[in-house]
């Protein structure tokens, strides 16, 4: 299973335990963002994630095909986590789609799991 995120400028203060407990358990934990390479990078080394798992300047097209090549051999599941309505169809595209603090009822109905707070 690969764990991806979007970045975010305000990450919530648990985030690094979070990301510690899920790669933990043996999951892949991936950055794609449209945010730039140094701003990908700085988010990267603060969670702990290796060069190689950060994506920047994706596209939600490019965002797209790289949740599809990692689930195309049925051995990886997506777990995407998204805030914004750029991201509405990576959600839909993902074995399970998070949304964090939904902005629409778009978010809301393209997401598996929607959380609030």
């Amino acid at each position: 299973m690969v764990i991806m995120l979007n970045t975010h400028a305000n990450l919530r203060p648990e985030a690094k335990d979070v990301i510690e407990k899920i790669k933990g358990e043996n999951f892949d934990v991936h950055i794609l963002s449209g945010d730039s390479a140094a701003s990908v990078e700085k988010l990267g080394y603060f969670l702990d994630i290796p060069i190689e798992c950060q994506h920047p300047e994706q596209s939600t097209f490019m965002k797209m095909k790289w949740i599809k090549d990692e689930q195309r051999d049925g051995t990886a599941s997506a777990i995407m986590i998204g805030d914004g309505l750029n991201d509405i169809p990576c959600l839909q595209e993902a074995g399970i789609g998070i949304s964090i603090n939904a902005k629409s009822e778009l978010n809301i109905n393209a997401a598996d799991v929607v959380i609030l707070s």
